[in-house]
This record gives C-alpha cells, sequence and structure tokens, in this order.
C-alpha cells in the first residue's frame, strides 16, 4: 500500500494539473481515422457523437484504448454525460440527456516515463484533439512521489460492467428518483479512500420524496467483478 502522503499528493495532482498549450506531443498518439463530419444544429442531441443509449456507459474507455492502446498507462480517464433540463445546474448551460460531452485521459508520456500527457475529445466530431504536457503538482512529500504508483495499463481495465450493473439498478432508480441521468463514468487514480484505481460511477436524480437534487455513487475493481462502494442502495 503507498504511503498517506503519495495518496494525498495525487489528488491534488488531479486537481492542480495544468496544460502546457506550447509542448504539444502531436506524435504521442496515432493519428484517427478520418470520420463523417457531423453537422452541428444547435444543442441538440443529434450533434453529438457518443450516446448512452447507442454506445454505451463505457464509451470513453473504449475510444481511449482504440486511439492510445491497450498496454498504455494512464492515471485517470474521465467521462461525463448530459443530464437534460431537469437536472441541469444552469439553465443557460442545458445538455441533452444521455450525450457524451466530455471525454479525457492522462497517461503516461511514452517519450518520458516520469511525465504526463491528456487527451481530449471534441464531444461533437467524436476525435481527440492534439495530446498536451500535464504540470504535475503534488503536496506533502515531493521527494518520495513516484509517477509509477498511479499508472494502470488500460488492459487491466474492463468497463462492460458499467452497462450490467446499471441495469440492475434501473428499477431502485425509478422508485428512489422522479427523474434520473446518468452524470459520469470515471476511472480514478488511488487517493485517500481507495489505494487502488476504481471504476466510478455517479447518477444524478431528483428525490422522489421531495424532488430535491441528489445524486449517488458506486465504484467497481478494475476487472469489474467486484463492486467496491455500493451507494445505490440506500442513496448514500
Amino acid at each position: 500500500m503507498k504511503s498517506k502522503t503519495l495518496l494525498a499528493s495525487l489528488i491534488f495532482t488531479t486537481l492542480l494539473v495544468g496544460c502546457d498549450q506550447s509542448t504539444q506531443q502531436t506524435a504521442a498518439a496515432p493519428a484517427e481515422k478520418p470520420k463523417t463530419p457531423v453537422q452541428r444544429r444547435g444543442d441538440i442531441a443529434s450533434d453529438y457523437r457518443y450516446s448512452l443509449q447507442a454506445d454505451g456507459p463505457d464509451i470513453c474507455l473504449r475510444r481511449v484504448v482504440e486511439i492510445l492502446g491497450k498496454e498504455t498507462k494512464v492515471t485517470s480517464v474521465k467521462s461525463f454525460f448530459g443530464t437534460g433540463e431537469a437536472l441541469s445546474s444552469s439553465p443557460a448551460f442545458v445538455t441533452p440527456k444521455g450525450v457524451l460531452k466530455t471525454c479525457s485521459v492522462e497517461y503516461q508520456d511514452p517519450q518520458d516515463g516520469k511525465k504526463l500527457l491528456s487527451l481530449d475529445m471534441d464531444a461533437f466530431s467524436g476525435e481527440f484533439k492534439a495530446p498536451v504536457r500535464v504540470k504535475i503538482t503534488v503536496t506533502g512529500n515531493a521527494d518520495s512521489f513516484k509517477l509509477d504508483d498511479y499508472l494502470i495499463a488500460l488492459s487491466k481495465v474492463d468497463a462492460a460492467a458499467i452497462k450490467p450493473f446499471l441495469d440492475g439498478k434501473k428499477s431502485w432508480l425509478d422508485t428512489y428518483f422522479s427523474e434520473h441521468a446518468l452524470y459520469s463514468v470515471t476511472l480514478n487514480e488511488p487517493g485517500p479512500f481507495n489505494d487502488k484505481h476504481v471504476l466510478s460511477i455517479r447518477m444524478d436524480g431528483l428525490l422522489t420524496s421531495n424532488g430535491i437534487n441528489k445524486y449517488v455513487t458506486a465504484s467497481l475493481s478494475m476487472d469489474g467483478k467486484r463492486v467496491i462502494k455500493d451507494g445505490f442502495k440506500a442513496g448514500k
């Protein structure tokens, strides 16, 4: 198990990373195959390349594997989905329910194993932008920080279990919430609450009992075979 100092360090690293646009590594990720251009017609679901209904909750992770390869080591992969008008925190920025609006990954620089690069997807075209350098900042004992402690090969991640997990919770969700939508699916690095990578799920909703906004979370092991935390059971 890694020291508490290092575990706390990576959480702050994630929060404080900055992208240096002047140090782009365009050769660090393979070029994508051309796709049919997406015609943008405003902020509607058909403008977005991917959706839960058509592509599943693990679409971001699958695309990351496709572009980087299974043996690439990553610290995190983050995907966020539109939750629709009823669950939006800002009426001015409503994203259609179920569309993939954000997909990003931070991964080990193949040219320098002590550094990280990041990739972000354009939600409309479904293509990844050029990789950029991530500035790593740690708190605590910087001398003992080792990036290898927070990397995992994509080949060890199986997100296929996320959909059946969510399907199994549908009845409970339909009862607990009057309306609900998947907010995020993320591959999270080790932190103060877990000493290994985990697959995390967040569902936003309106409580049936009083109409108040609330979210519930769950986390699965990397192989998808073990539920580490299940906040869906009791709304915790």
